[in-house]
């Protein structure tokens, strides 16, 4: 048996109560249907009239997918003689109000969109944009109530000015950034209808925590999931909603994004997964798909009364994460109103495979168990459960009867007290944590004499960790970072550590893993070499050993930063929305610039622009694809389309990466460019030719 240690960390246990909002409505996460991933900002009256129609009847709304919500592009890019908000009469001839009728008399309800800041999230040619509701929150939300509206849903773009299309990284404080929501909030309680009020933020400043539960019914927690769908918007949205999972409750939920289930993009699997995922984790379920054509395959995933269930239970609590076994399969499990419990275990692999779900994961030793995708009983479960899993598809089982095993009994062994060399450091976090940064990139840790109890073997450790490394764009790891931990010299194990918070100064505890390679008695060492690791407790429970051995190494994610502060460096958040504005005069030329982190620190960024007779849709999503396979260590800023003509920004994490790439330009005449022709095959019709780029390659810090 292994004994305590005499240095114990103190337990950082946060409890937190739901401030929910109290204004009548969304109890439980929204239902519905919004046109956005099918048609983006054009969506027209004649396909809102359809859109509405199809979602009775195709049975949906009897389901519960009852709010019928339009998006960006109805608005008019001038208010009023009197200062109001009015529609844009090409898109929506009969007008608003009218169109809430035509929802009404269908039984539905009616969401409208508006934009918390100067603009909104759409661009009508030339220098026109539409408008946004920033100092006119009262006149807008009495303007809705008496156009019928049941649901808002409040955007974030322009702001911050009126040319800040988006910004990941604003200038304004948490507090101003709230102070947008709440004023539309208040003048929504005023307005004397009660409306569901969504907060469309993108989960920038890290609104579950405001808490946004008391600002909204349910807040944005990432970037767009889309379009175009993908497997890996999925992933990096599901880390991003790993720390924060205990904030939602009945009034107040996160906010995943609309669902892409009936879209291209994404297997079968991949969509029940994702829809599952969704509805376990109190996420509205808003359908966002072209309804003349959906499929059986998609009828069946969004008419799947069981799955409905979870995410309309009255207890409103959200699975939370439990165990991720890298690379191999994630386990996640939540409380339900009858006393059950749900277990999403999603297959990270790219096959069909047979995967055991061990119930100790989610605390139990048997249980008696349903599958809620099939409906099928599964009878009494004893230690695990295996079954086959299709590529990226998912377990979601309903757990009753379960028996409590025995927690395991940790070890506490401060990474303080470890060996620090490559320039591993540590940062005080506050008085009860510090933690040592700086893990990767040749700086190692490596505890010694750490117990492997009477037989050694595999043990089970568990990892207290910061990772603030937030993405808003696809990267190898999104929203996670890579440990590589060795025991006793052996071959390293990659362990992949999802985001803690937004934030360098908020701790994960109890990451698990499970580790080969121990040694009977207090001779043992762990060597980790990749976020900031504030202490581990390794167990003497004997489990599975942890799959997907690789070679140790760094990554460019923890690559250290001449100036910076001790602790990994704070990347910026970057965007990969589709700007439909053309550039501010200063960039007509398409000069290099900074972009500046939030340590203070300037990255290079190199501007290029790309000229395509093809659609500039078609340009943006080719150069979002391609843009992770440009360099390791490139990001997306922004694209913006012009006409034939698209502009991509990409910020680079080290100068050498800028230089090799803006090297790669010069010397690889069109249409010959690796990085966007390798993702984007254009038509002959369709040439392509990269027509300048520039970088800037000095940086400073401060």
């Amino acid at each position: 048996m292994l004994t305590r240690s005499l240095k114990i960390l103190v337990s950082l246990s946060f409890f937190y109560t739901a401030l929910a909002l109290n204004n009548g409505v969304g109890v439980t996460p929204a239902m519905g249907y919004n046109p956005y991933n099918a048609f983006l900002c054009s969506t027209t009256e004649a396909q809102y009239h359809t859109a509405a129609q199809s979602l009775v009847s195709l049975g949906l709304s009897a389901l519960g997918y009852n709010y019928f919500n339009i998006d960006c592009g109805w608005q008019s890019t001038a208010r009023d003689s009197a200062g109001k908000i009015t529609w844009d009469p090409k898109i929506l001839p009969s007008g608003v109000p009218a169109l809430g009728t035509f929802v009404h008399n269908l039984g539905l309800k009616f969401g409208v969109y508006s934009d918390g800041g100067v603009f909104a999230c759409d661009f009508v040619g030339g220098t026109a944009h539409y408008v946004g509701s920033l100092g006119h929150e009262t006149s807008d939300a009495v303007t809705f109530a008496s156009w019928g509206a049941d649901y808002l849903k409040y955007d974030n773009c322009y702001a911050v000015n009126s040319t800040d299309f988006v910004d990941f990284n604003p200038p304004i404080s948490i507090e101003a950034r709230k102070t947008h929501y709440i004023t539309m909030r208040d003048a929504l309680a005023a307005s004397g209808r009660p409306i569901l009020f969504s907060a469309c933020e993108w989960g920038v400043q890290d609104p579950a925590r405001w808490p946004a539960s008391s600002v909204a019914n349910s807040w944005r927690i990432s970037n767009d999931i889309g379009p175009p769908a993908s497997w890996d918007n999925l992933f990096r949205i599901i880390n991003q909603v790993v720390p924060i999972t205990q904030f939602a409750g009945p009034g107040g939920f996160n906010d995943l994004d609309m669902l892409e289930v009936g879209n291209s993009g994404l297997t079968a699997a991949e969509q029940q997964t994702h829809f599952a995922f969704w509805a376990a984790a109190k996420s509205p379920l808003i359908i966002s798909t072209d309804l003349t054509n959906v499929s059986s395959q998609t009828s069946s995933i969004l008419k799947n009364t069981r799955i409905i269930a979870l995410n309309q239970d009255s207890l409103g609590k959200s699975i939370s994460f439990k165990r991720r076994y890298t690379n191999d399969h994630d386990v996640w499990s939540g409380p339900l109103a009858d006393g059950s419990t749900v277990a999403v275990v999603i297959n990270w692999e790219n096959a069909s495979r047979s995967l055991t779900f061990n119930l100790a994961d989610v605390g139990f030793s048997s249980a008696t168990a349903t599958d809620l995708i099939t409906g099928a009983s599964l009878g009494k479960l004893s230690t695990s459960f295996t079954t086959t899993v299709a590529a990226h598809g998912s377990m979601v089982l309903k757990l009753t009867g379960g028996v409590s095993v025995a927690s395991p009994v940790f070890t506490f062994y401060a990474a303080t007290s470890g060996t620090l060399a490559g320039g591993a450091a540590p940062r005080v976090v506050n008085s009860s944590v510090t933690v040592v940064g700086f893990v990767g990139n040749g700086g190692t840790l490596t505890l010694t004499g750490v117990d492997g109890g009477t037989a050694g073997g595999t043990k089970l450790l568990s990892f207290d960790y910061i990772n603030g490394d937030v993405t808003f764009t696809n990267t190898a790891c999104s929203n996670c970072r890579n440990t590589f931990v060795s025991v006793n010299g052996g071959a390293a194990v990659q362990v992949q550590m999802p985001i803690s918070a937004q934030s360098w100064d908020i701790l994960l505890s109890g990451y698990l893993v499970s580790l080969p390679g121990f040694k009977a008695g207090k001779t043992n060492t762990i060597t980790l070499s990749n976020p900031a690791v504030a202490g581990l407790r390794p167990a003497n429970s004997a489990v599975a050993p942890l799959p997907g051995l690789v070679n140790p190494g760094p990554t460019l994610s923890s690559v250290q930063y001449s100036g910076a502060t001790l602790g990994p460096p704070t990347s910026e958040a970057t965007s990969s929305r589709v700007r439909h504005d053309p550039p501010p005069a200063d960039e007509e030329t398409f000069p290099a610039k900074r972009q500046r982190t939030q340590d203070g620190e300037h990255h290079d960024v190199l501007f290029y622009e790309v000229a395509t007779t093809g659609e500039p849709r078609d340009i943006a999503r080719a150069a979002c694809m391609a843009i992770p396979n440009l360099n390791a260590g490139s990001f997306l800023n922004a694209i913006r389309v012009r006409g034939r003509a698209a502009t991509i920004s990409i910020r680079f994490r080290s100068r050498p990466l800028a230089l090799t790439f803006i090297d790669a330009i010069q010397n690889c005449p069109p249409p010959n460019f690796d990085g966007l022709h390798a993702c984007w095959a254009p038509a002959a019709a369709d040439p392509i030719a990269i027509i300048r780029g520039d970088g800037y390659i000095a940086r400073s810090t401060g």
